[in-house]
């Protein structure tokens, strides 16, 4: 870079005089080091990706027991049927460990499931098939017929029958001790539940007849 500064002799302006400044200064402090940025850089990606691979990797696999074959509500649950998948450890469900497949083996589907399904012990019934001689009778039972809100599949009832003007059965008479329940579900929206029992075939008829007329009650006992 040249400058020209003007000069005087004897208060005469004389030719500019040209000085070469050489090239600008560049202020102190102000340098952009571009090799320094683009390595640290470098090393922040590089160690974003190793977090997030070892997040993905790093999660510890455990073994529970899935479903083989599709079963339907009802089916009898056999060792064939069954079958071990790896599930990640931090997985919530309450999943069937593998090992424990006796606790579901000769219980029946509470619903129907696919091939591949992670089994809880929610998804089957406490009972199995019915033995020789026995019905399933089903009841539609309203609130303050049933003993408990937790009542569930396994436990066990006796029918009692209700009284009614007229009728010459005595007011809490038991018609069945010791049925067992199958299954219980929501019917409608106003509290009432569905509930199956296995009762004997000889008592299958009065429970049925005594439901139809509204004049049945469970009370929750001990098994016998």
């Amino acid at each position: 870079m040249t400058a020209t500064l003007p000069r005087t002799n004897n208060g005469q302006r004389a030719e500019p005089a040209e000085f070469d400044l050489g090239p600008p200064a560049v202020p102190p402090g102000r340098k952009v080091k571009v090799p320094e940025i683009a390595v640290a850089l470098f090393i922040v990606i590089a160690v974003a990706a190793g977090a997030a691979l070892w997040a993905s990797t790093g999660q510890s696999k455990r073994p529970v027991i899935a479903l083989r074959n599709p079963v339907h509500r009802g089916d009898v649950i056999s060792i064939d049927d069954l079958m071990r998948v790896e599930l990640a450890s931090d997985d919530r469900l309450a999943t069937i460990p593998d090992g424990q497949s006796s606790s579901i083996v000769g219980k029946a589907a509470a619903m129907d499931m696919a091939t591949g399904t992670v089994l809880t012990t929610e998804m089957f019934s406490a009972t199995g098939a019915l033995s020789s001689g026995q019905a399933v009778v089903g009841l539609v039972l309203e609130q303050g017929e049933i003993p408990t809100v937790t009542m569930g599949a396994g436990d066990t009832v006796d029918v009692v029958l209700t009284s009614k003007d007229g009728s010459d059965d005595p007011a809490g008479s038991v018609l069945v001790r010791g049925a067992t329940i199958r299954d219980v579900v929501e019917h409608g929206d106003q509290g009432a539940k569905f509930v199956s029992l296995a009762v004997s075939v000889d008592d299958a008829p009065k429970v049925s007849s005594a439901s139809a007329a509204k004049r049945v009650r469970l009370v929750q006992v001990a098994p016998r």
